[in-house]
């Protein structure tokens, strides 16, 4: 492939992955290369990030085969100036590098942080360990094509307290009248289902 067929090609890929990024709330942060850095979190936090990220990066794979992608999570200490973010702390973006290094084509590898935000069941252990924390060396886990659809949050509500009111009030005019009726939540909406297992999750804790 000549250069300019090379560089036509490239542009066209990081324009599909941040196109496919954006539509998850995440935003390309370095695509200036063949190596694309995407955040999701920055500046808005939504409590399904982690599965956002994942599901783009099974939507990237399956347009882009030969990709390798590496997924991390963590808190990142960000300064804002005006629209501009700029992150000061990375470690979990030096891991989702490391982690797309060690990917094989075709290939989408995930922190155990990661894994454990996510919950899915399309993901299996790998025989790969990161090793930034030689005294605690992490296990990477893989993510199959049946984690599609399957991702769900297991992160801290964020963003929903008004959401959560709306439940909680629902719950005490159950508790005053019985016969009312009350639909918590939808299977195709997460955040709904975030507040609906955070409010059972807190009703548990207080009983």
């Amino acid at each position: 492939m000549d250069p300019e067929a090379h560089w036509l090609e490239t542009a066209k890929r990081i324009e599909r992955v941040t196109v496919t990024v954006a539509a998850r709330g995440g935003t390309v942060a370095d695509g200036s290369g063949s190596i694309v850095v995407a955040t999701f979190g920055i500046p808005k936090v939504h409590e399904d990030d982690a599965a956002r990220a994942v599901e783009a990066a099974l939507e990237i794979r399956a347009a882009i085969p030969e990709v390798r992608i590496g997924i991390a999570a963590g808190a990142v200490l960000v300064h804002s100036s005006g629209d501009v973010e700029t992150l000061i702390t990375n470690a979990p973006l030096e891991t989702a590098k490391e982690l797309a290094q060690a990917a094989r084509q075709s290939e989408i590898l995930i922190s155990r942080t990661a894994f454990r935000l996510v919950g899915t069941t399309g993901a299996e252990p790998t025989d790969i360990v990161l090793l930034r924390d030689e005294a605690a060396p992490r296990t990477v886990f893989r993510v199959l094509e049946s984690a599609a659809g399957r991702c769900a949050s297991r992160s801290p509500l964020v963003g929903r307290a008004e959401e959560l009111g709306t439940l909680q009030l629902a719950q005490r005019q159950v508790d005053r009248d019985p016969g009312i009726a009350s639909r918590s939540c939808t299977p195709s909406d997460s955040g709904r289902s975030a507040a609906a297992r955070d409010r059972m999750e807190h009703d548990l804790q207080k009983g």
